[in-house]
């Protein structure tokens, strides 16, 4: 088997057989999502490109693949470490097709003496509970520091019914729901508009509810991916406002007759958590690597 970086004069072949692999390999995975054939071109064709940092090993044919990033400014650092700084970077799992610890593992060491040699000090890697890798990254120095997704499964039957003072997010409301989501995920206020406004592709929104009173003082979202209800934290510091945005959702479900939903939360709105009635647990770890 070897190791071999990215190489820009085969790009089209390589990157259409990594997306092959990758959807082959991690179909079964939870919140995983292999990127498109288009939008690694955009990325692997870019001047800020480093084919060093993507890897792949080959027995005659490709066999698994890991990619990397240097994060190169503390915008970018400040969804995987809060406060800390220093030169890190972000390491996706590897992936291999048929599955291969062997592979999995050279891939890894490989990817970290990469790094190493970068001067980067801190390797950052997020793993799904179901993905079948947290013990070999474990086995080769990370620890888990931390929760990057949690989720809990409800009944239409555990919302409240009350919804009073619930809107529709409407142009007239982005501007205070933007900053909002600002003060509650520590994003600019421009960053929370944009994820406001441009929810992921995969998403087919059902719903985006506003408490109003004199401001907009709640926000929160319920969207269906893949056949499934979701929603994220319901974004207020307030009891009776979030209890109001349940009650909202639980009328759109009976509306629509859906009798469950999936309520998904990412580490920086956790501590939104306490005013939801429902239970818990981490599906996404953080964990991270001193070199």
């Amino acid at each position: 088997m070897e190791i071999k970086p990215f190489d820009p004069s085969r790009a089209n072949e390589i990157i259409k057989q990594q997306v092959e692999l990758g959807k082959s390999a991690t179909k079964r995975w939870s919140y995983f999502f292999q990127t498109g054939v288009q939008r690694l071109m955009d990325v692997y064709s870019s001047p800020e490109f480093d084919p060093s940092t993507r890897l792949y090993a080959i027995e005659d044919e490709l066999v698994g693949f890991i990619t990397s990033k240097v994060l190169e400014s503390r915008g970018e650092d400040e969804l995987y470490l809060g406060d800390e700084m220093e030169k890190t970077a972000n390491l996706m799992i590897p992936i291999s097709h048929p599955y291969s610890e062997e592979v999995d593992r050279a891939l890894l060491e490989a990817a970290l003496d990469v790094l190493k040699s970068k001067g980067v000090k801190r390797v950052v890697c997020n793993v799904g509970f179901d993905w079948g890798k947290s013990e070999l990254i474990e086995s080769l120095g990370f620890s888990r520091y931390s929760d990057l997704l949690v989720e809990a499964r409800c009944s239409v039957t555990e919302f409240p019914s009350d919804h009073r003072n619930c809107v529709n997010l409407e142009e007239k409301y982005i501007e205070d729901t933007a900053g909002l989501l600002s003060k509650h995920l520590g994003y600019s206020v421009k960053t929370a508009r944009s994820v406001l406004l441009n929810p992921p592709e995969s998403y087919t929104i059902r719903g985006s509810f506003c408490f109003v009173d004199d401001d907009v003082k709640g926000f929160v979202r319920v969207a269906e991916v893949g056949g499934v209800w979701q929603m994220g934290p319901v974004y207020t510091d307030d009891l009776y406002v979030a209890t109001s945005l349940l009650g909202r959702i639980r009328q759109l479900m009976d509306e629509m007759k859906v009798e469950s939903i999936k309520v998904l939360c990412g580490r920086q709105g956790q501590h939104l958590l306490k005013l939801l009635p429902f239970d818990f647990k981490p599906v996404i770890g953080s964990y991270k690597l001193e070199l």
